[in-house]
């Protein structure tokens, strides 16, 4: 069982120890506890909180991309996704002017996962221009006053086959029941 020192012992070790020369075993001597103990309330948080430690904040190995590289490359990619359509790390380095050798390929591709470009495949089809955004967004806009106006517009006026073929594959295999097996 553990007994629990009084908050008037441990004040007075630390005391003790803060205001004296004394050894460990002769302030527990003092204060009939052990020397364990004495070492253990002499080097808790509540000692270093006492005393203001300077830091910076950052720990460990110092960043390769300063705040000013970080978002030239943010900036490089956004121009990028506006004049190609597939581009690579290597090409978000040469767009933003940065030095290859500040940082590596690695590097900057974790740097922009984090900033939200997560691995992203290349896109399989063109670029869309402004032009064309325009225009889909005006027929956007129709359609959007058109099923206001009509709600069963797409299940009552328009008709479609699901499978785009089916009704073709059908009218051969009926006249033609040799060619099942062939895909037209």
């Amino acid at each position: 069982m553990v007994n629990k020192l009084c908050p008037e012992t441990t004040a007075l070790i630390r005391l003790y120890k803060n205001e004296t020369e004394l050894s460990y075993r002769k302030i527990a001597a003092r204060c009939e506890v052990s020397k364990s103990v004495v070492h253990k309330i002499c080097n808790t948080k509540l000692r270093r909180k006492l005393v203001p430690k300077i830091s910076n904040g950052r720990f460990g190995r110092p960043r390769c991309l300063n705040e000013r590289d970080e978002r030239l490359l943010l900036r490089a990619v956004k121009t990028l996704r506006k004049t190609s359509v597939n581009f690579s790390v290597k090409d978000v380095i040469q767009e933003s002017g940065l030095d290859p050798s500040i940082a590596k390929r690695r590097t900057i591709s974790l740097y922009l996962n984090r900033a939200g470009y997560h691995h992203l495949q290349a896109r399989k089809k063109g670029l869309l221009s402004e032009s064309d955004k325009k225009i889909r967004t005006k027929y956007a806009r129709n359609a959007k006053k058109l099923l206001k106006d009509y709600p069963k517009f797409y299940t009552h006026d328009i008709s479609f086959y699901l499978d785009g073929f089916h009704l073709f594959t059908n009218t051969i295999h009926l006249k033609q029941p040799c060619n099942r097996n062939r895909v037209c």
